[in-house]
């Protein structure tokens, strides 16, 4: 139910969420402007899309301060067309150039002036495969050189390649390879002053970097290398600042660290504990114990937090996400660092915290609990940290999201005598459903004589459950599959045979969902013998949901593979269909699935989902025969190969791909899905250009801008809006929870005309600036997140228009403006128009707080009598005491 739970989360984290939507248009046929050099490589002035750049696609943003233009050339019928594109156009730089090798001139070499005397700030190659030997002539991009300041190469032979066409490339400052192969030659590679990064990603046969020159490149210090399962050896430098190792198994050779005295980051992902182990004794041992500041350890194996942390001085992100961390232990979170801003010990199955784990300055950190099994949180370990975080004037908490804490009376010391510090708790949710946000002191009361809390179905602290599953995600899970389940109908009676080792819910009125394995738990593990032989026995002939985590089985399989047969149900047919990988070691277990292991369930499945696996060996072949199927997840799996040209792919409407971070054929989604409705992009790291490229991609295809109702980019190092999003026309869902965007430029947040807005989530974005104008559309029904940023206006041109379309509308939904945890500053009069004047509006604002505590509805309108209608600037004290009515405390007594 892996997908099921995906869904709720996109739904649960709207009530602290946060999205953002962006505009980009797409134009040919016009006239350009020039555009001015600049010695750094940067462009300043880049032209529109006025002119027609056909085969290629030009894109321009907007939203950008200095509006650029992007040109992709992925499916052209020659190099020489490239040439005439540049040749008749007038614009003398882009800020991307993406070129696909085409079909017809492969193995043949780019030619000379390829870009017909223009510039590109960014130049990517893609290859059709890594069977195209990628050649450049010498000359080919020498019109760029003053501009380029990254270089991609993807899913290429580089065995003949010569670098002589970045002669005098003095700007460029990363090199990128991926899925490439024979990538270490580097023959011919000119003098490059200002290359800083190389990074590599995918390449199976890349050993090290011992051809490299490095006499010719002064500036290198950053290495990045992912899923290279040869590479042994670093280069012999000391000038190293940033490492990244990704699933690497081969390379050792940690010394290399303990030369370093300039490291900034070190990101160690797929390994092992003793690596890992290994490679901090090397940190701690060298210099870069004082200078290093990030620190990502996720996904290692790692069963304890790694000892003498609180030697780095100067970390400001730590990270231990995706390891199997069951407890930590007194002192083991010790940190001597003042600026920690992020700690995260998500998805761990941590069920443990000892009494004094947490020793440090946590003022100003996000610590991520997330996805745990924590089941209480004692006042002598979070009552501490929460107090600092509530001291300072920075936006610190702890973030419990998916954990069964229990809603008893071990929690009235938050809400009943610490209520100040229940903001800086996040995502609280008892383990029956409740959410924090709806629990109260009163709640609490019969604590304090020493009872325990009734379990009455009046008290909001328990609620109704079936089956043992909560109450709430089955609310939500109504209103997300009530429409498809209204027509399916089930003959077999809703009763459970006996499933063991699975389990068998009765899910009214849709049918049986069986589990079999636990995602958190190893030992209870299932094996696809074990599953066959469940449904040999058992009678139902239709499941509603099979939640499936394996293991490999003895009988069928090797110690690291998972193989589905034929047959795999004995007939059966599943509608809803989720396979997990049960792995508790670094490299997930390799999954392939029999064409005809679901072949009883070809009329009925409507949706299919696969999680954490290695998908090297995967195909979609199984599905070939499927004539319901509207719905796909991909999560947390790697080498996922992409999706071949199968039917069943056009009839999908739903699909979500997260955490699957070595996937590279994003482009891929607007060929083979044409008629996507939701797609949900989450944690899958992307960054501006991957996203614009992909959207741009979808709102150019025949249907895409036409059929696109919901779009998630949360956890995807977005630093600005998205574009082209104004270009679908049905876009009314759009969610860019936790980003890195600080503002949103007039018109970003545009959408189609028409279009009634559903949700708009812009959580935790540390999001500073909103100009006038920035929200364009129909909002009346829209909810708003704008949760846990860094807003200290809330000025009238920005939200007031929001504010009277949520209440002059007649719908019956929650539309509101969410903006709880922002500093906003009420010692002045700019909060005139909403406090005196436009009072009425304050019904529609939910959270709003100054950043002394005190919340809006708290001010005192008739502080603000002095205020012009110009809402003129005041700060004297006396004015300040005028606006606020009370001063707020949160203690309950009885």
């Amino acid at each position: 139910m892996k997908y099921l739970l995906a869904a709720l989360h996109i739904v649960l984290i709207v009530t602290v969420a946060a999205e953002n939507v962006a505009r980009m248009s797409m134009a040919r046929g016009q006239n350009a402007e020039r555009i001015e050099n600049r010695p750094t490589g940067d462009v300043s002035v880049v032209d529109a899309c006025q002119e027609d750049y056909y085969p290629c696609t030009c894109y321009t943003y907007p939203s950008e301060t200095i509006p650029s233009l992007y040109v992709q050339c992925t499916n052209v019928p020659s190099f020489a067309s490239v040439q005439s594109v540049f040749l008749r156009t007038t614009a003398r730089q882009v800020k991307e150039f993406v070129l696909t090798i085409p079909s017809f001139e492969t193995n043949k070499t780019i030619p000379a002036d390829l870009l017909s005397g223009k510039g590109a700030q960014e130049i990517t190659l893609n290859c059709p495969d890594t069977e195209t030997q990628l050649t450049v002539d010498p000359a080919a991009f020498s019109s760029s050189k003053d501009y380029t300041n990254l270089i991609r190469l993807n899913t290429c032979d580089l065995s003949q390649m010569n670098y002589a066409f970045l002669a005098n490339f003095n700007v460029l400052r990363e090199v990128s390879y991926a899925s490439s192969i024979d990538v270490a030659q580097w023959s011919g590679l000119p003098f490059l002053p200002s290359l800083q990064k190389l990074s590599m990603s995918s390449s199976s046969d890349f050993t090290d970097f011992g051809n490299v020159p490095f006499s010719k490149l002064p500036a290198l210090s950053e290495y990045s290398i992912v899923s290279c399962p040869n590479f042994e050896l670093l280069p012999n430098t000391t000038a190293m600042k940033m490492l990244r190792i990704e699933s690497c198994p081969l390379f050792k050779q940690w010394t290399i660290l303990a030369q370093q005295s300039k490291m900034t980051s070190l990101t160690l992902l797929g390994l092992d504990s003793q690596t890992i182990k290994d490679a901090l004794d090397s940190v701690i041992s060298s210099p870069s114990v004082g200078t290093l500041t990030d620190l990502i350890l996720s996904q290692n194996g790692l069963n304890e937090v790694p000892a003498r942390i609180q030697l780095f001085s100067q970390l400001r992100t730590f990270s231990l996400s995706r390891n199997i961390i069951s407890s930590v232990g007194n002192g083991s979170l010790s940190f001597s660092t003042l600026n920690l801003q992020y700690l995260d010990l998500s998805r761990n199955g941590l069920d443990t915290i000892e009494s004094g784990a947490f020793q440090g300055n946590f003022g100003k950190t996000l610590i991520s609990l997330s996805y745990n099994r924590l089941s209480r949180l004692e006042s002598s370990i979070f009552k501490p940290i929460l107090e600092q975080m509530e001291s300072t004037d920075q936006y610190g908490y702890v973030d419990i999201y998916e954990n069964p804490i229990e809603c008893d009376c071990h929690l009235d010391w938050l809400f009943v005598d610490n209520s100040n510090l229940v903001d800086r708790v996040h995502s609280g949710q008892c383990s029956n459903g409740t959410s924090f946000s709806w629990l109260k002191p009163q709640d609490f009361s019969s604590c304090k004589s020493g009872s325990t809390i009734s379990t009455t179905t009046n008290n909001p602290l328990t609620s109704p459950s079936y089956g043992g599953a909560s109450t709430m995600p089955f609310v939500l899970f109504f209103l997300l599959v009530s429409l498809e389940a209204a027509t399916a109908t089930f003959r077999d009676g809703l009763t459970c045979d006996d499933y063991s080792p699975c389990s068998c819910e009765v899910y009214q009125p849709y049918g049986l969902v069986i589990h079999c394995g636990n995602e958190f738990d190893g030992h209870q593990s299932v094996t696809t013998h074990d599953v066959q032989k469940v449904f040999s026995r058992t009678k139902a002939q239709h499941i509603y949901w099979l939640d499936l985590f394996l293991s490999p089985s003895p009988e069928t399989d090797s110690f690291d593979f998972i193989n589905i047969p034929a047959d795999f149900l004995s007939d059966k047919s599943v509608v809803r269909i989720g396979v997990g990988c049960a792995s508790t070691s670094t490299n997930p277990w390799r999954l392939e699935i029999h064409p005809e292991a679901f072949r009883s369930s070809g009329h009925r499945m409507e949706h299919f989902e696969v999680d954490g696996c290695d998908l090297s060996r995967f195909n979609f072949n199984f599905l070939a025969k499927t004539n319901r199927l509207t719905s796909m997840s991909i999560g947390r799996s790697v080498q996922l190969q992409g999706f071949p040209p199968l039917n069943f792919l056009s009839r999908i409407i739903s699909l979500r791909i997260y955490e699957c971070l070595d996937y590279q054929n994003w482009n891929e989604i607007s060929v083979r899905f044409p008629r996507l409705e939701s797609l949900f992009l989450d944690g899958t790291q992307l960054g501006d250009q991957l996203v614009n490229d992909l959207l741009g991609s979808i709102a150019s295809s025949p249907t895409g801008n036409d059929t696109l109702q919901q779009l998630s980019l949360w956890e995807n190092k977005l630093t600005r809006i998205p574009e082209h999003i104004s270009s679908f026309k049905k876009l009314s869902y759009v969610n860019l929870f936790g980003n890195s965007i600080l503002s949103f430029p007039k018109g970003s947040l545009g959408f189609h005309t028409g279009i009634r807005v559903t949700f708009l989530i812009l959580t935790g974005n540390a999001l500073e600036a909103i100009e006038s104008g920035a929200f364009q559309g129909d909002f009346s029904e829209a909810v708003i997140y704008l949760d846990v940023n860094h807003l200290t206006r809330f000025d009238s041109d920005v939200y007031e228009n929001l504010l009277e379309q949520m209440h002059h509308s007649t719908s019956t939904s929650d539309a509101g403006l969410y903006v709880r945890n922002n500093p906003f500053a009420c010692n002045d009069c700019h909060l005139t128009w909403l406090i005196r004047d436009k009072r009425h509006l304050l019904g529609s604002v939910h959270g709003g707080r100054c950043s002394n505590g005190t919340w809006f509805e708290d001010l005192n309108p008739e502080g603000y009598d002095h205020c012009s209608q110009n809402n003129g600037q005041s700060r004297d004290a006396e004015f300040y005491e005028r606006i606020h009515t009370t001063i707020i405390t949160f203690t309950i007594t009885n």
